[in-house]
């Protein structure tokens, strides 16, 4: 990797906006390949499909080249990208008379996971499919939500932001999905085995439900 690679990756991807709108095509090439995975992923959520997905991506990014001198470092660049992504997914599917609903982790199969449970807690096997199995219980609204703060590593006013929400009915989004999943995962024999091994070495499963001190 030259020294020119390695400066732009330290980057942070707000400097790097900024750079892409003093003209540097270099700068925008890597916030497309910082993102681009992440982004597809999300939206296959959000439409149920991978080639709109595929279509929203480049669609998403040509309008955030377009636009970029409207962009406001103040929020997180992630943030406003996928802002983007997501209402241009919302206008498509309305269009075709359909209202968005966020998929569950069993719906999509092929579409990258996060590796951690709400919390940070690693999940395998039987205790991952009991979380994937309670997650598909959510409403679409509450999934989304818990897939953005913990997949994407969003705040809360971040979070805000892609949804058109504020920041405090996002909080209450998280709160009701993380109760409703603390209640029913405690009579899962397979999430309370993995709990308690997570305990034993070390681990504060009773913490794994709190809001972050990011909130």
């Amino acid at each position: 990797m030259d020294g020119l690679s390695r400066t732009t990756e330290a980057k942070s991807a707000e400097t790097l906006a900024g750079e892409c709108r003093a003209g540097s095509e270099a700068a925008f090439a890597e916030l497309v390949g910082r993102f681009r995975q992440n982004l597809q992923a999300f939206l296959h959520r959000l439409t149920g499909n991978r080639q709109d997905a595929e279509d929203l991506v480049q669609e998403t990014f040509m309008q955030a080249f377009r636009q970029i001198g409207r962009y406001d470092q103040r929020h997180a660049f992630k943030a406003w990208l996928f802002t983007i992504g997501r209402n241009l997914a919302v206008s498509r599917l309305r269009r075709r008379r359909h209202e968005p609903v966020f998929m569950a982790p069993d719906a999509l199969p092929d579409v990258p996971e996060p590796s951690a449970a709400p919390g940070g807690a690693l999940m395998a096997g039987e205790a991952w499919k009991c979380l994937r199995e309670e997650m598909a219980r959510l409403p679409s609204g509450q999934r989304e939500a818990l897939w953005l703060f913990h997949a994407e590593e969003m705040p809360a006013r971040e979070i805000a932001l892609v949804l058109g929400k504020s920041a405090l009915g996002v909080r209450v989004l998280l709160f009701r999905a993380r109760r409703s999943l603390a209640r029913r995962l405690s009579l899962q024999p397979a999430f309370a085995q993995a709990a308690a091994t997570g305990a034993a070495e070390g681990a504060e499963p009773g913490n794994r439900v709190r809001e972050r001190s990011s909130l």
